[in-house]
């Protein structure tokens, strides 16, 4: 089974996804190179693709904007001070070089997702899942973890 017939089949299976995924595309060769296009009941068209070097800014606002201070303490996998810019150009570069799985969802030019899972050779994995505020209770994340397993 390819990566994205996995995927699919997890979410025809999850009853909140079913119930508000619509009209999907998917180009995803495998894990690395993802990009899954898709129309989410009340939201509208939403992409998710494999986290690149070209996303720096769109996630740092993400992080800085998108989110707010609440969800950025319970999402912490980067140092909100000086050292931001720097965290996020080596999650992108770790990325890049498949050394992390890192994955941006889009809604209208913005970043309003992020979700990884990083060290995940190790015995206990790094799995992270951040939904912009405007878009939490979305059911959003349903699909990102389906991604990730």
């Amino acid at each position: 089974m390819t990566f994205s017939d996995s995927i699919r089949s997890q979410l025809g299976a999850d009853e909140t996804v079913a119930a508000r995924l619509m009209e999907m595309t998917w180009v995803a060769e495998d894990m690395w190179n993802l990009v899954f296009r898709f129309r989410w009941k009340d939201l509208g068209p939403v992409e998710v693709r494999t986290a690149s070097l070209a996303d720096h800014a769109a996630v740092r606002d993400f992080l800085t904007e998108g989110l707010s201070a609440r969800s950025r303490y319970l999402f912490a996998p980067y140092p909100m001070n000086e050292r931001l810019d720097v965290s996020i150009e080596k999650m992108l570069v770790d990325s890049g070089k498949r050394e992390q799985l890192t994955y941006n969802a889009w809604h209208g030019g913005r970043v309003i997702g992020h979700f990884f899972l990083w060290e995940y050779d190790q015995d206990t994995p790094a799995l992270g899942i951040a939904v912009a505020d405007a878009f939490q209770n979305c059911k959003l994340g349903h699909v990102f973890m389906h991604i990730l397993t």
